[in-house]
């Protein structure tokens, strides 16, 4: 499945790919050894993420980052 970035919010990548791997916001909080809240506000827009914690949740979720140079 593919995503473009410009398609979705950053707080609604992360909840797709959360859901995606199968994980409550609970669990992947547990395995990322954040809060919950501290997922929850990600995933609500309230707070930003760093760039490496984006690619740690990806890495838990197991997907893979493609990045394509615009055209």
């Amino acid at each position: 499945m593919e995503i473009k970035g410009n398609e979705y919010k950053t707080g609604e990548t992360v909840k797709f790919i959360r859901q995606a791997g199968n994980f409550k916001q609970a669990e992947l909080a547990k395995k990322l050894n954040k809060s919950i809240g501290w997922l929850r506000d990600i995933e609500q827009g309230i707070n930003r993420i760093y760039y490496s914690d984006f690619i740690k949740i990806c890495e838990a979720c197991n997907i893979e980052i493609i990045l394509k140079e615009k055209k």
